[in-house]
């Protein structure tokens, strides 16, 4: 496998087409995220999920959060009770992530994790997909996250593409239990959520 590294803040809409394709297929990709770079692939695909697992030395089966790039897209996955939607409207996009009932038959968990990124040009690939795409930071696991050099250094012909930008944020997302009839905050970061 021959990696393709981009600089995807000067990428073009149009140079995200092939990345989404090869997504589809089963690819997995590095790619940034509104906190820091991470491993993607599509939500459901189980072989490249296991790829990435395998990438980050990951044992346990602990599920990956998901990127959405709507309200809409995620609830054809999982239940956001109607006080909650209201509210995430008002918020996202934002790196606040949240775990919701999951609609979907899930032999990991009934819960599903999502996040509505904030970048733009990351919204556009998700669209691209056609689904909500996997986002787990990329290091190996329990260790901290890597920089650009890094990346290339370990990663390259690992993945199919790996794109690069600058805007990133080292500050990981705030998690949100939204299960219940209370909100459940699991992590705080710079977003809070109140009853």
């Amino acid at each position: 496998m021959k990696t393709k590294i981009l600089n995807f803040d000067e990428a073009a809409s149009t140079k995200l087409s092939p990345v989404a394709n090869a997504i589809k297929k089963g690819a997995v990709i590095i790619c940034p995220t509104d906190t820091i770079h991470g491993f993607t692939c599509g939500a459901f695909d189980k072989k490249a999920i296991d790829k990435i697992r395998r990438l980050k030395k990951r044992k346990d089966n602990k599920p990956f959060v998901f990127l959405a790039s709507s309200i809409s897209q995620i609830k054809k996955f999982a239940y956001i009770k109607p006080k909650y939607e209201k509210t995430l409207k008002k918020i996202w996009p934002a790196p606040l992530t949240v775990i919701l009932k999951s609609k979907i038959k899930n032999e990991e968990d009934d819960t599903l994790a999502f996040r509505i990124p904030a970048n733009k040009k990351i919204v556009s690939l998700i669209k691209k997909t056609g689904c909500p795409i996997v986002s787990t930071s990329v290091n190996i696991s329990g260790e901290k996250p890597l920089n650009h050099e890094k990346i290339i250094k370990n990663f390259t012909n690992k993945v199919e593409y790996i794109l690069l930008s600058k805007t990133t944020q080292t500050n990981p997302s705030s998690i949100a239990d939204l299960t219940g009839d209370k909100i459940k905050m699991i992590r705080q970061g710079e977003i809070s959520l109140k009853q």
